[in-house]
């Protein structure tokens, strides 16, 4: 009997059906108030605390300490989060990509830009030409990007409204963020442009008509460390080739370590939630059935949990709404009494290490801690909301856990800091065999419980609501990290063909088999993945890292956590789509037109 849609709902009615009901006329037990714009909080909440305290008022609460105004608080800050650090890996390798291809087709248009000066164009005329390039490559992503986009918008706000049952709420396109996306897009892509356009632009018809200047021939470090001679032909023109142009091997490998680091760095965000939810919820809460009650009972009542079929064990807690004061600052929260021998309920650090619950004083998160700005041994006044007093407590403990704020005691201190002794208005059971239905028949006859929580059943609430948005989160990221590694890598290769298609047409009519040529032309993109591959590693971890600390919020903080599987995976995933490029570039390669390339002048 977990909370969630398919066990609990809210039944709306009027004010009128509900007051015949109960036969309670104008009464209510909560209020929502909406502040002028010019209106105080603090004030507002002093005055209502004072109009409802002698009905009862256990202390209004501003919009900052509600749990679902910080629960999509922290949603649209992650969400803020994820929307800068994946697009940069586009928008870097997108300016990297439009680079590259613009160089490519310059080199081999040097005569038309020749023949174009020659005849009168100006600079600035071919720079516009070429950058007319970029720009419908722009314009057509603009446009690929919005239907996507738009697709994906709609399904996130699907996934968000179903599992934070928000309701309204509906996708709709916001074009001052489309602008400001074309914009970003486009100074990234026409600035990874500018370079070779502005180099096309700067030759004179005389330099431009000549081919261009072969490399200036040196010894280099493979030669040098004396591997020259052991390596066979093929492997020492790779390499060779490699060090000769050690900018452009550079961006080439650190595009597809980009990929790799993108994807394993994202998906390490599920290993940390996954991590979480172990930490919180079967190291700390080990109980089978916890039970919420109406009110606050004596603690002689867990007899009647005791006698229920199946319970082997019974702890008793109790909550009560407490406002945290300490140097003009306050936050308010439950006050959650344990048992300190307990077992079933333990406090429990970001580390998984059990620690146990202080016999007197107060143990608070380290999060609370830094909000309150306190220390152990400080002490700090606790405002009871339902007492409608205050008392000190002394803060013994400060435990870093992944979900805050909390604040501890001992059931029996929390029973004499509030002054009306041993109560409970909660238990946590455990079970010897799984719970039935006469045992949650029996459990609902009792008045004073209100709620029962199966901790199996939200822990499968949580992970069938993380497998929902980890397979479309996924499937995006497997995507995008393939596109990327497919376009760095299928661009070097083109590259390499276009600069040295004459060469590997030589080498063909000499007798070289078109395996032997295949190796030359991808030799230097295998060797670029696999130098790829722990700089993609450590742009994960890095990725990670950021991810964590931009996601730390003062409700929770998420653990750096990284899995060799998830690694793994992403690695092969972004080498397989290396070597889909590779595929298609080797396929084109072996179609090389012999005699034509031959005829091509220098």
């Amino acid at each position: 009997m977990a909370i969630d849609e398919r066990s609990f709902g809210i039944l709306w009615a009027s004010d009128e059906l509900v007051t015949h009901a109960t036969g309670m006329h104008g009464a209510f037990n909560d209020v929502a108030i909406e502040l002028a714009t010019d209106a105080r909080e603090a004030e507002v909440i002093a005055a209502v605390d004072r109009l409802l305290t002698r009905y009862g008022g256990r202390g209004a609460i501003g919009r900052e300490d509600q749990l679902s105004n910080r629960v999509v608080t922290n949603e649209l800050e992650q969400l803020d989060v994820m929307g800068l650090a994946f697009p940069t890996f586009f928008v870097a390798v997108a300016a990297f990509l439009a680079g590259t291809v613009l160089t490519r087709l310059i080199a081999t248009e040097r005569e038309q830009i020749a023949v174009l000066k020659a005849f009168g164009y100006s600079n600035g005329a071919v720079a516009r030409h070429y950058l007319a390039y970029a720009s419908i490559a722009v314009a057509l992503g603009i446009v690929i990007g919005v239907v996507l986009g738009t697709w994906l918008g709609r399904r996130f706000t699907g996934l968000y409204a179903d599992i934070l049952r928000i309701p309204g709420l509906h996708f709709r396109l916001d074009w001052l963020a489309m602008g400001s996306a074309f914009a970003v897009l486009s100074i990234a892509t026409l600035t990874g442009a500018a370079r070779a356009v502005f180099g096309a632009a700067r030759l004179s018809p005389a330099v431009a008509l000549q081919a261009p200047a072969p490399a200036r021939y040196r010894t280099l470090l493979l030669d040098r460390l004396g591997l020259g001679s052991i390596l066979p032909a093929a492997a020492r023109m790779v390499f060779r080739g490699l060090e000769r142009r050690p900018s452009r091997a550079l961006l080439g490998a650190a595009g597809v370590a980009a990929a790799l680091g993108m994807m394993a760095g994202s998906l390490s965000l599920y290993d940390a939630s996954r991590r979480m939810i172990d930490v919180q919820f079967r190291i700390g809460h080990r109980e089978t059935l916890a039970i919420q009650l109406v009110s606050a009972v004596p603690a002689v009542s867990r007899t009647r949990f005791d006698a229920l079929p199946g319970v082997s064990r019974v702890e008793l807690t109790r909550v009560i709404p407490v406002r945290l004061h300490h140097a003009g600052r306050s936050r308010t929260l439950g006050l959650t009494g344990l048992e300190g021998a307990g077992a079933l309920h333990r406090l429990v650090d970001a580390d998984g290490r059990v620690h146990e619950v202080p016999p007197d004083g107060v143990a608070i998160s380290a999060s609370l801690a830094t909000v309150l700005d306190v220390q152990v041994g400080d002490t700090v006044s606790a405002e009871l909301l339902e007492q409608l007093v205050t008392r000190t407590v002394v803060v013994s403990a400060l435990l870093d856990e992944l979900m805050s704020p909390n604040a501890y005691m001992e059931l029996a201190a929390l029973g004499r800091l509030a002054g009306d002794g041993p109560l409970a208005n909660g238990a946590y059971l455990h079970l010897s065999t799984p719970p039935t239905e006469a045992l949650y028949a029996r459990l609902r006859a009792m008045p004073q419980v209100v709620g029962i929580t199966s901790r199996s059943a939200m822990l499968d609430h949580f992970d069938r609501m993380m497998g929902q948005n980890f397979r479309v989160t996924s499937v995006l990221v497997v995507a995008f990290a393939s596109i990327i590694a497919i376009g760095v890598v299928y661009n070097g290769a083109r590259i390499a063909l276009s600069e040295r298609g004459r060469e590997l047409a030589s080498l063909r009519v000499l007798g070289f088999t078109t395996r032997e040529v295949g190796v030359l032309l991808l030799g230097e993109q295998a060797i670029l993945a696999a130098l790829a591959v722990p700089l993609g590693w450590l742009l994960g971890w890095m990725l990670s890292g950021y991810l964590a600390l931009a996601f730390e919020s003062e409700q929770y903080q998420v653990p750096l956590v990284v899995h060799t599987q998830t690694y793994a995976w992403a690695t092969v995933v972004v080498l397989l789509a290396s070597a889909l490029a590779g595929a298609l570039m080797y396929r084109r390669a072996a179609r090389l037109d012999l005699v034509a390339v031959l005829k091509t002048r220098e």
